[in-house]
């Protein structure tokens, strides 16, 4: 079946930064993508953050910073291959903190970015606050500024992986997985679009739609990824940009480009996809007043509400689907699906072609969250 191509059925990051590595590789892919509403690949804040998030410090520690060194690599290649500019740039950012304790927390970030190469962290008391930007509310305690860590636009970045991809040779088709056919535990072909197609195997790119059914498509168990929802409002600032991106715990204002930011967040497990309802919009809208009261030129252009796959113990995971030899899985990308996408898909095209990799990787594996 080595003439046959690698079917990857999601066009989300994760999907088309495997795309992109397999196609580098020399293989034949096929990406099948449904083009769902609702998706986080394409309303993301664009993070490339290697200093916070699930598992850090501790088991995700090493794994965030290959990942942020995998972007550091293949930017560039992207970008010319694909002619599409995702507009990467290094950032600095505000976490504000409410009280001392929150302080103090954040305080134990100080080593990891002053440790780096091209990262650097101080704290900042309220005179510094205000001196830096009197927008910001003085009703905190202090804060930790930070620059080093990388922003895109993430629904460029997406198109220009599977722009490269098509380039590299890889065929990318709109469409829904309707079947698939195996023998002896063998993927062999799939149905989209009332077409059967032979392939050399198959992964599962679904993002927060991964438990949805598929005729034919029995690994054995239902992988414990839920869907996380965020929401998000596109603003356009009307007066003088602000100096940086500032959060206060999960809300957040980030730079988009030069005259448009992000608002964001919020994160419930239920609820509507697409538009943001009204309530939410002020939800965020109330939370943005109660850090920066000063920053009022800015009108709403666009809002969303998007579903981030999120595996139980938070973790990504990559692998083998249990009850096949040919069968992958990617996802779980959740909050940090922006930065993990290349290192992720790099690896699993390592362990798809059966080439060497680390040895500690069990614990991504979808064996580890399987469910009776």
């Amino acid at each position: 079946m080595t003439d046959m191509p690698y079917s990857i059925i999601g066009g989300g990051l994760m999907g088309a930064a495997l795309a992109y590595h397999l196609a580098s590789a020399g293989k034949k892919v096929l990406l099948i993508d449904d083009e769902r509403v609702g998706r986080a690949s394409g309303w993301n804040p664009g993070g490339v953050n290697p200093l916070h998030g699930p598992g850090f410090p501790g088991v995700m520690q090493d794994f965030y910073m290959d990942a942020f060194n995998q972007h550091l690599m293949h930017h560039g290649i992207i970008k010319d291959l694909s002619g599409i500019d995702f507009h990467h740039k290094v950032v600095e950012r505000i976490f504000l903190a409410n009280n001392k304790v929150e302080l103090i927390a954040l305080e134990k970030s100080l080593d990891f970015y002053n440790q780096l190469p091209n990262f650097s962290a101080s704290i900042m008391d309220m005179n510094e606050l205000s001196n830096f930007d009197d927008r910001i509310s003085p009703n905190f305690e202090g804060a930790l500024f930070t620059k080093g860590n990388m922003r895109l636009d993430s629904e460029r970045f997406r198109l220009a992986l599977l722009s490269s991809s098509r380039k590299l040779g890889a065929e990318i088709l709109t469409g829904t997985l309707q079947e698939v056919f195996t023998r002896n535990k063998i993927v062999t072909a799939i149905l989209v679009n009332g077409l059967k197609v032979s392939v050399s195997g198959l992964c599962m790119a679904k993002g927060a739609w991964e438990n949805h059914p598929v005729d034919g498509w029995h690994p054995g168990y239902d992988l414990s990824i839920r869907p996380v929802i965020g929401d998000l409002l596109l603003v356009q600032s009307l007066g003088d940009p602000l100096k940086a991106d500032i959060s206060h715990g999960i809300k957040a204002v980030y730079q988009h480009d030069d005259h448009h930011y992000w608002i964001g967040g919020t994160r419930r497990e239920s609820g509507i996809l697409g538009p943001c309802t009204l309530s939410t919009k002020q939800e965020l809208l109330r939370s943005v007043r109660d850090f920066l009261p000063g920053w009022k030129s800015f009108r709403v252009i666009g809002h969303s509400s998007a579903a981030r796959p999120v595996s139980e113990n938070e973790l990504p995971v990559m692998g083998r689907a249990p009850s096949y030899d040919n069968g992958w899985v990617i996802n779980g990308g959740g909050s940090k699906g922006v930065l993990l996408c290349l290192t992720m898909g790099r690896i699993l095209t390592d362990l798809m072609m059966n080439k060497d990799v680390p040895t500690n990787l069990e614990k991504f594996s979808p064996r580890t969250l399987l469910r009776a």
